[in-house]
This record gives C-alpha cells, sequence and structure tokens, in this order.
C-alpha cells in the first residue's frame, strides 16, 4: 500500500470506539456520602477587623455578603454582622480551597487531596453551617482504561 493511502486509511478510520461504559466521568467516579463525620471543613466566627484588606473580593450575587479567597488553605466572608466567617480545611492546609457564589446566601467549596481525589460542601451563610458535603475518589485503573492515551 502506497504512503498516501496508508494515510487516507488511518484519517477515515479515526479514533478507536470508546467503551460503552467510559461514556462520562461517572464511569470511573465514586461519590461518598458522609452523613455524621467530621465534614473537614471547619467555619469559624472571627472579628471583622481580621478580615485581610488586600484579597480580592467576590460580592454574593444580591451584593450584600462578600467572598474573599486567601492565600493557601483559607476563605473569609464578611457576613456584615458583628463578625465574619473564615473558612478553612485544617487538615489539608497545604491544598488550595476554591471557592465560589451559588446564590445570594450559598456557598461552594472545592479541594483536591490529590489528582484522584478530593471533597467539597455547600455552606449557609445565614445559619453558618454546612448544608452538604461529598469526597470524590477517582478509580486510576477504569480512568485508564477509559482513556487510554
Amino acid at each position: 500500500m502506497d504512503p498516501l493511502s496508508l494515510l487516507l486509511v488511518l484519517a477515515l478510520a479515526g479514533p478507536p470506539p470508546v467503551p460503552a461504559d467510559c461514556r462520562s466521568p461517572q464511569a470511573w467516579t465514586s461519590w461518598l456520602d458522609h452523613p455524621g463525620e467530621d465534614p473537614l471543613l471547619k467555619i469559624e466566627r472571627v472579628p471583622r477587623t481580621a478580615l485581610p484588606r488586600k484579597l480580592a473580593t467576590q460580592k454574593s450575587p444580591g451584593g450584600f455578603y462578600s467572598l474573599l479567597a486567601g492565600k493557601n488553605n483559607s476563605s473569609w466572608i464578611d457576613t456584615r454582622a458583628d463578625h465574619a466567617l473564615r473558612l478553612t480545611v485544617p487538615g489539608f492546609s497545604w491544598r488550595p480551597l476554591e471557592t465560589r457564589w451559588i446564590n445570594d446566601k450559598l456557598v461552594y467549596l472545592e479541594i483536591s487531596f490529590n489528582p484522584h481525589a478530593g471533597a467539597y460542601w455547600i455552606v449557609d451563610v445565614e445559619t453558618e453551617g454546612i448544608v452538604t458535603w461529598q469526597s470524590w475518589l477517582e478509580d486510576p485503573e477504569a480512568y485508564g482504561r477509559c482513556h487510554p492515551d
């Protein structure tokens, strides 16, 4: 077979088919609920004077609360009351904690423990409590089978 014909056959063949059980991330990710367990996330009240002044502020959609993504493993919420909230994951203080608003009073927080495991929380600013949290774990063998490249 000449090189041009071989190139044409390879181009028309396309990528190898994906196994049916690999069509979505759920094929290799386990979501684990932890009712009654320590949620790893620490929510503490701090004086408003403790808020870092040089951090970028992200206003809640309604504009009442402010979220300050701190360095390392902390985020702050200005509640406009006599105190602020500091959110940390002390057991994994070297890992970055990502935060963003879901709506005017709910904050989504996520941390990765390593490339294949992590956790997320949804925190209610008004009740100063965790609404829900889950950890996730990717199965490296399933991921490798589903992504052979």
